[in-house]
């Protein structure tokens, strides 16, 4: 039996209306979509309480086109013609700011065709274009300008060291790449590559376009930013690209709705936020936090009427620690959090600035999958399990399991790995500038549809619920039992004093050990930390007994970390997830094996 999760957070009666909306359409019947069940597959696998979620359509938030009334057909339809139809309808209001440029929907429609067009007639049908222009306005004009020219895309960062994009670009094959203007052309771009420059104002009437292609072609390649090794590109299909927009259906996403996005769009979840927002009529406001900052973010939350805030648990925690969040986060009606495991402190902490009507949205995810996989909706003012929380349940679309190593289901209150079967899955890797498809097989029981072994490591609780509990590939054994690093990183998140935490195995294989790099809250930080700084060592010293000790009364001997080292802040991949490799280069080299020979002796019984 399924049980109705909470319902779509109100929206605000004193949201300013959009100051270039002087006829916003009007918003759906959040009460009537909450009610509707869902039948999916994937929810009737696995009982789970939270699962009906509102069932809105892009019909019903923007087109009122019936036939767009069934999920599945609504993904059939050519991505830019959906945003076009929804431009048409609202053509005055905010599509897009960035704090420097402002876009109408129609405004954005029109450059985006004048771009498509120069991109038609340039890049072979099939081939793949490069996206240079940073987070701001222009990304989503050039994002669609390559959805209107039928050609596959793929957002660059180009705040990425030079050698890095150059890998990338070189692994991507690219037929062109768009840059932002003539004079800004990307130097680690390869000098013959045709370089296509974003236009200031929509130039003369564009040529037709390609008619429409089948949305099951490419239509984004996303590289992941793992923290060893080689990026790796992931080829999405157009139906999955636009189903992104469909992640924000449980809260009602629609066109009185400024939505920030924190995420970068380089990013899945930075292009769920840019698709999602235009496809369900919302402004979009872009802040690039490389560039601009913190500060820029907190301005943003407070000046511009922000309604929906969408980032990364490190960020958030990140923001509530700076002056002027209350002003900032009370407008919000949703906080969402997603890449990352999330802590009840996460939730108690967001609880003392948001509203009492709000409502934080928590998501699990992944590229391979299309994106968001398990939802939930919080009420921040309700109690919460004690440590990490658990993620929810799936959303509609997917079929989702939690396995054995048999391929077996488990039953409530086991752990297994997340599979994932469906039609939003990647179409494959893209290796050497082509779709290698043999990366997500078919799924035998399912014609049309792929099945996707994620190595992410699941419980599945008695009520349906699903908890992350880390990658199958980080569990090492330590004394001969398994041990999940992540199990460390959220006992020490839970532990007073401490602001954020990531965990890492250090040392040879025959005897590893858990090393944790703590951030302390601002009330401990007594001291700049500077390894010169004698006040900072002697703090950080007194800091790390104490987590010590609190953690021995938490957990087992082999989850307890050998080593913690307090630092200023974890550092982040271009994804905003931990970089482990950036961690691990901050453990002294010299003392490596010293430390690892007494490890050895403690575990042979030597001393």
């Amino acid at each position: 039996m399924t049980a109705a999760g909470p319902a779509a957070p109100p929206k605000h009666a004193q949201t300013a209306p959009h100051p270039d909306a002087a006829h916003a359409p009007p918003h759906p019947d959040a009460a009537r979509a909450a009610a509707a069940p869902s039948s999916d597959s994937a929810l009737a696998e696995i009982a789970l309480a939270d699962s009906v979620l509102p069932r809105n359509t892009l019909a019903d938030l923007a087109l009122a086109d019936p036939a767009l009334a069934d999920d599945e057909a609504a993904y059939e339809r050519p991505l830019f013609d959906v945003f076009a139809a929804i431009a048409a309808r609202q053509p005055d209001h905010l599509a897009v700011d960035d704090g420097t440029t402002r876009l109408s929907y129609a405004k954005l429609r029109d450059r985006a065709l004048a771009l498509g067009a120069r991109i038609a007639a340039l890049v072979p049908a099939d081939g793949l274009v490069g996206v240079t222009v940073p987070t701001s306005a222009l990304h989503p004009v050039a994002w669609l300008a390559c959805f209107a020219a039928r050609r596959p895309f793929l957002q660059l960062d180009p705040h990425l060291p030079p050698a890095r994009n150059q890998a990338i670009v070189a692994e991507a094959g690219l037929a062109a790449a768009i840059v932002p203007t003539t004079a800004d052309l990307a130097a680690w771009l390869p000098a013959g590559l045709p370089r296509i420059p974003m236009a200031a104002e929509p130039g003369p009437e564009p040529a037709p376009l390609p008619a429409g292609l089948p949305p099951s072609r490419v239509g984004m390649v996303v590289f992941t930013s793992g923290s060893t090794g080689r990026a790796k590109g992931i080829a999405l299909h157009e139906r999955s690209t636009q189903r992104k927009a469909m992640h924000y259906r449980a809260i009602d996403l629609g066109p009185d709705d400024r939505l920030l996005s924190l995420h970068p769009p380089t990013t899945s979840a930075g292009a769920r936020d840019t698709i999602g927002a235009l496809l369900c009529g919302a402004s979009l406001h872009l802040v690039d936090l490389k560039r601009d900052g913190l500060a820029r973010a907190l301005a943003v939350l407070r000046g511009s009427s922000i309604t929906v805030c969408a980032t990364v648990p490190a960020v958030a925690r990140a923001l509530m620690a700076m002056d002027g969040t209350v002003d900032a986060f009370r407008g919000l009606r949703v906080m969402r959090l997603g890449g990352d495991v999330i802590m009840d402190s996460d939730i108690a902490a967001l609880a003392h600035l948001l509203a009492p009507t709000a409502r934080i949205l928590v998501s699990f995810g992944m590229t391979e999958a299309g994106g968001a996989l398990i939802q939930r909706l919080i009420d921040p003012g309700a109690p919460v399990e004690t440590g990490r929380i658990a993620m929810g349940t799936p959303v509609a679309g997917q079929t989702v399991s939690v396995e054995d190593a048999n391929g077996d289901p488990v039953r409530p209150g086991e752990t297994g790995e997340l599979v994932i079967r469906g039609r939003y899955i990647a179409l494959g890797h893209w290796v050497a500038g082509r779709l290698d498809a043999t990366a997500f097989p078919p799924d035998p029981s399912a014609p049309g549809r792929s099945c996707f072994r994620s190595a992410d490591v699941m419980l599945l609780r008695p009520d349906g619920m699903l908890v992350p509990l880390g990658r199958a590939d980080r569990q090492v054994k330590i004394n001969g039992m398994r041990v999940e690093p992540g199990d460390t990183e959220a006992a020490l998140r839970g532990l007073p004093g401490v602001a954020d935490a990531a965990v890492l195995v250090h040392g040879p294989a025959d005897a590893p050990m858990l090393v944790a790099f703590v951030v302390p809250a601002p009330a401990e930080r007594t001291a700049e930390p500077s390894a010169q700084n004698a006040a900072h060592r002697q703090n950080a010293a007194h800091l790390a007994r104490g987590w010590r000790a609190a953690l021995a009364a938490l957990l087992p001997p082999q989850q307890m970390p050998s080593r913690i080292r307090v630092v200023p802040a974890i550092p982040l991949l271009p994804s905003l997830k931990p970089d482990l490799a950036a961690l691990r280069a901050l453990l002294p080299v010299g003392d490596a094996g010293g430390v690892f020979a007494r490890v050895r002796a403690r575990l042979r019984g030597a001393g």
